[in-house]
């Protein structure tokens, strides 16, 4: 609805409120989903809705082995495409995550960020220098993330990860 829209999107400089952060170029769909969530607005899961999605990243690798169909989706990917989910990846982690959340949360966050700032150490450094980018942004992503309405309890957001 757009009232919900109205309700989450952030004051610009107008006042006037923006549904999609305009400092991501990937992942404002995730971002979205997660202050839409915090604010308490309901949302329909139907599992017969199909979808598709056309996007330069592709996972069509059938290996059997994980580490493989990894790689291989990494390899079909642009530079460009990488660089940008890393550092939304960043930025969504940095406005969501929530010290409240459970120790099994922290865990697998914390597993998370340390695996994709190792992977990208060892085979992807250029990836790196998006954390650079995250920490000049870093005044900007406080500034949304004081503006996202959390009127849910991360109990309530944790129920909806898998």
């Amino acid at each position: 609805r757009d009232t919900a829209l109205d309700d989450i999107g952030y004051k610009n400089d107008r006042s006037i409120p923006e549904c999609y952060d305009s400092l991501l170029q990937y992942k404002n769909d995730v971002e979205l989903a997660y202050r839409l969530q915090w604010a308490g607005h309901k949302s329909l899961f139907n599992p017969h809705v199909e979808v598709w999605h056309d996007r330069q990243a592709t996972n069509l690798h059938k290996s059997p082995l994980l580490a493989r169909r990894i790689t291989k989706a990494r390899d079909d990917k642009s530079v460009f495409t990488k660089e940008n989910s890393f550092f939304g990846q960043q930025v969504v982690m940095q406005k969501n995550f929530n010290p409240d959340f459970s120790l099994k949360v922290r865990t697998k966050s914390l597993g998370y960020k340390i695996a994709a700032l190792t992977y990208a150490s060892l085979f992807e450094r250029y990836l790196l220098k998006q954390l650079k980018i995250v920490r000049e942004f870093k005044e900007e992503i406080k500034g949304k993330q004081d503006q996202i309405k959390f009127r849910m309890p991360p109990s309530h957001i944790e129920r909806l990860m898998k």
